[in-house]
């Protein structure tokens, strides 16, 4: 949806999905390092 709206870049932090214990506190760097070509360029922020 970001691309779609024109942004280039996406931040992603520490919990980014907010679900407290379900997942490791940095998931969501893990998934977005799996997928390389999504033409928006995420931004691995640690805390």
């Amino acid at each position: 949806m970001r691309k779609n709206l024109g942004c280039t870049h996406i931040a992603i932090g520490k919990d980014y999905a907010g679900v407290g214990d379900y997942y490791d506190s940095y998931a969501a760097h893990d998934i977005f390092k799996q997928f390389t070509d999504l033409g928006i360029e995420p931004v691995l922020l640690r805390e």
